[in-house]
């Protein structure tokens, strides 16, 4: 019920003069205080990333650590199940959470999402099992010690030296010597802050941290 609302209530607004309306029709979402547009484009490529069966709408592309689709919407990403909701039903409330009724967070189907707050959605889940996590001695850090990631029997732990740091890193944007280069010509005067972010082709709170001598290698 609370979906067939939804859309009449938009299709009200529709009808309105465009003169009364202070906002666009067409789908907007908004990402990290900043409002983007669902044009055709978007949602074309949107719902190529969507498997739809007879239960769940699966998302198929990328998901977060949480299992949540992800979508990107020019240089700002979302969880795909937002978008979907901003897409089928409406703009989201400032503020607002988009929870799932089937308890599937890779799904994206309009018809199993509905609006709530962030109380709404730690109370569905507890009341769904989901948040009772092992505490204290319960925790699995605490029964399995020799297992546990950061164990004292982790390869990382015995083999420090495997770790990928620096210039090692997959995604690594600068090299040992940029570094020191950048260090060195702040230190000297000869470029800002905001010149060395422009010209290495990194954000300005990279260039502060190694300018200020900080853990600059997680950086790299």
């Amino acid at each position: 019920m609370e979906l067939e609302k939804a859309r009449a209530i938009a299709e009200e607004v529709k009808r309105l003069p465009a003169a009364q309306l202070e906002f666009a029709l067409e789908p907007i979402i908004e990402i990290a205080g900043r409002r983007f547009l669902l044009d055709e484009c978007v949602q074309r490529r949107f719902w190529t990333k969507v498997h739809k069966t007879g239960n769940c709408w699966l998302w198929l592309a990328g998901k977060s650590s949480d299992g949540y689709g992800s979508f990107s919407i020019g240089d700002h990403g979302t969880n795909a199940h937002r978008v979907a909701y901003a897409l089928e039903v409406g703009s989201i409330p400032a503020g607002g959470s988009v929870l799932h009724k089937c308890d599937n967070r890779a799904c994206v189907r309009p018809e199993h999402l509905f609006l709530g707050t962030q109380l709404d959605n730690v109370s569905d889940m507890f009341k769904k099992g989901r948040g009772n996590k092992a505490s204290g001695d319960r925790n699995t850090s605490r029964l399995y010690p020799g297992i546990h990631r950061w164990g004292p029997t982790h390869m990382l732990r015995l083999h420090p030296e495997r770790q990928a740091r620096g210039e090692r890193v997959a995604n690594a944007k600068l090299k040992e010597s940029q570094v020191i280069e950048i260090r060195r010509r702040w230190k000297m005067g000869e470029a800002s802050q905001h010149a060395l972010a422009r010209e290495y082709g990194v954000t300005l709170s990279a260039i502060h941290w190694i300018v200020i001598d900080r853990t600059w290698r997680h950086l790299l």
